[in-house]
């Protein structure tokens, strides 16, 4: 059962849930998104994915025999990824021999070693904390099992890059203002890392290892998530410098990822959670709420500002809830501050009809800044803006959605870090 279904509390994501909920199209965006969120923490999504019945162990479908292996290790890196591990170390108890996990929210573990890393751009404790992974993964024998967790964020925070870190961290900076897709980030990565890409299965090998993953990305490919660190990666170092001559950045020297297919004979890779699962509790929450529901997609992707424009100029029904999850891209122009579900909303405002409200927020919890998880308007936000003389067009051309927002207030969406990561959730809602 979700943590969301109680009729006594029909908010617990969103921490200023009363302050943003000042009509009732808003109310009822706001409670849909909070129960897309609940649907998919680390406590709810364990126990009904994993399962462990005597010495048999069921991830995602699939069954192992622990009486198999003469130590389990569990390893992890993302956001989110310490509160999954927490549910797993939970399960296992004492069959786990130990393990390490790599998170910017900490969690309370017994077994396993919390690492504290940094989001967006790696750090040096990250490096840190990801060659403490290795150790752990260097040191198994071929009996082992290596259970790994990875999440959304886990592309930074697990990192052991073959190049300078100050050199990472200025392509890092460079990469993620460019307007470049997740997929063409990560590619770039893992063709930079000693980690990504394939290489912890490999130095893993022949350990028995099997991988579950939280994605954020657009597709669920497991190869993105992450940067794939147990998948065999087809990638080459031509495609990785053809992305940053598109992006109109030098190349430092990249390295191929490992192609021999034995590495991977003993690794599986489970999707144990994507946004879909979210999606599907927000629908349920918005028909409950009486609504008609139209899922747009899972796969939303575009320029913030136009797919926020886009959705409230779709011509919606009464009482119709809009729901769409992805990742958006913002190209950075100016020196602002926001993120991409800040900047869809503010690139909304002004289109809406009357009785509309869009909300749209990073399942993680931080929009690219710690102070937002996202944010939410309807349609009397434009004339609110006219008479505190904010301009839309002028934030925007800044990349500065948080200011304009924080200014004509009771429009931020503030949760804290979530402890799971879906990528975006995002909801249209007319009355």
């Amino acid at each position: 059962m979700f943590l969301y279904a109680t009729q006594h509390s029909p908010y617990v994501i969103i921490k200023n849930f009363p302050s943003l909920a000042t009509t009732p199209e808003r109310r009822a965006a706001l409670r849909i998104l909070d129960a897309g969120i609940n649907a998919v923490l680390p406590q709810n999504v364990v126990r009904q994915r994993v399962r462990l019945h005597g010495d048999t162990l069921t991830l995602g479908g699939r069954t192992w025999n622990l009486d198999d292996y003469h130590r389990i290790w569990l390893v992890g890196a993302g956001k989110g990824a310490a509160g999954y591990a927490a549910e797993l170390e939970r399960l296992l108890g004492k069959r786990l021999a130990g393990g390490a996990v790599i998170d910017t929210k900490p969690a309370t573990l017994k077994r396993i070693r919390f690492l504290k890393g940094d989001h967006p751009v790696p750090s040096k404790r990250n490096v840190e904390a990801t060659r403490a992974i290795l150790g752990i993964v260097n040191q198994l024998h071929p009996d082992d099992l290596l259970i790994c967790i990875f999440t959304g964020g886990g592309s930074a925070l697990l990192e052991d890059s073959h190049i300078p870190l100050s050199a990472l961290q200025q392509l890092t900076k460079r990469l993620l203002r460019s307007g470049a897709t997740i997929n063409e980030i990560n590619t770039v990565r893992k063709h930079l890392s000693q980690v990504k890409g394939g290489r912890l299965a490999r130095l893993a090998w022949p350990a028995t290892v099997v991988t579950l993953l939280v994605s954020d990305v657009v597709g669920d490919d497991i190869r993105t998530i992450a940067s794939g660190p147990t998948v065999r990666e087809p990638t080459t170092v031509a495609d990785a410098t053809r992305i940053l001559r598109k992006y109109h950045i030098k190349a430092p020297e990249l390295i191929e990822t490992p192609k021999d297919a034995r590495h991977y004979r003993h690794v599986t890779n489970i999707r144990l959670i994507t946004n879909k699962m979210a999606v599907e509790a927000m629908r349920r929450e918005a028909r409950r709420l009486g609504f008609t529901v139209r899922v747009l997609t899972t796969r939303l992707s575009g320029e913030a500002r136009d797919v926020g424009a886009k959705l409230v100029r779709m011509r919606l029904p009464p009482k119709t809830a809009l729901i769409a999850a992805g990742e958006t891209t913002v190209t950075v122009t100016g020196n602002g501050k926001g993120g991409r579900n800040e900047e869809l909303v503010l690139g909304a405002l002004g289109r809406f009809s009357a009785g509309t409200a869009i909300a749209s927020l990073d399942s993680d919890g931080v929009d690219f800044i710690k102070q937002a998880a996202g944010a939410i308007a309807s349609w009397e936000d434009k004339e609110r803006a006219v008479l505190k003389k904010l301009d839309p067009k002028k934030h925007l051309a800044r990349n500065d959605s948080y200011t304009f927002f924080k200014k004509l207030g009771r429009n931020l969406i503030v949760t804290g870090p979530t402890g799971t990561n879906v990528a975006d959730l995002v909801v249209v809602v007319r009355k």
